[in-house]
């Protein structure tokens, strides 16, 4: 997980809910650089299985919208990122 090694997590408590700070640690981001493109890949992988998983919790409309921009921006976005993480 990435923001075990860019972050310090704080877990705060109010009733029944929790609230949760990340600070980022000296370095982070450095400790983080050769992870985050694979990361950042792996999700824009998925993003159709979000939407998925949003039509299974119930919410029909959301996970039309979300699919139809998926497919949309995925190809765009994927350019987009491909660009800017380019070795230089």
């Amino acid at each position: 997980m990435l923001y075990k090694k860019w972050c310090v997590p704080t877990k705060e408590q109010d009733n029944r809910k929790y609230f949760w700070t990340y600070v980022e640690k000296d370095g982070g981001r450095d400790e983080i650089h050769d992870d985050l493109a694979e990361t950042i890949r792996s999700h824009y992988d998925r993003l159709e299985r979000i939407a998925e998983d949003v039509d299974r919790l119930g919410y029909k409309v959301a996970a039309r919208y979300l699919a139809r921009r998926c497919r949309r921006l995925l190809g765009a976005d994927q350019a987009i990122l491909a660009k800017f993480w380019r070795p230089s």
